[in-house]
């Protein structure tokens, strides 16, 4: 014949009822916050993993940055030489054209010269002089 449920039985098994469910609700929720603890440890090592990468591949652009900066340099370096040589070209090229000028100045130009002696040996073959 089965038990007679009063009402402290019931109360009872309810009681025992809640109890164990409220033991299995701590259960999961512990197996949760396990688990929960475990996927934010693994996402922490990710970023920091991906945040290691970043910062190294930052390191290969930094010194990839140092040798074109050096490069520059050098570069600079090499266009001041070409400056103070086209200075001093420019220099010399000044000279060359004052000497030029003066020359020019003091140069007959051959078709005046032909001219010049055109005329120098008609008046020598006018008064008979024999060159």
């Amino acid at each position: 014949m089965p038990e007679e449920i009063t009402l402290e039985n019931l109360a009872e098994k309810m009681d025992e009822g809640f109890k164990k469910v409220d033991k299995r609700f701590g259960e999961a929720e512990i197996h949760f916050d396990k688990k929960i603890d475990e996927k934010i440890d693994q996402l922490a090592l990710a970023v920091a993993k991906g945040f290691n990468e970043v910062d190294e591949r930052f390191n290969e652009v930094d010194e990839r940055f140092n040798e074109v900066d050096e490069r520059f340099n050098e570069v600079d370096e090499r266009f001041d030489k070409v400056d103070e040589k086209f200075g001093n070209v420019n220099a010399r090229l000044d000279i060359i054209e004052t000497d030029v000028k003066d020359i020019k100045q003091k140069m007959v130009l051959s078709e005046r010269h032909n001219d010049l002696k055109t005329r120098v040996d008609l008046l020598e073959e006018k008064a008979g002089i024999v060159s």
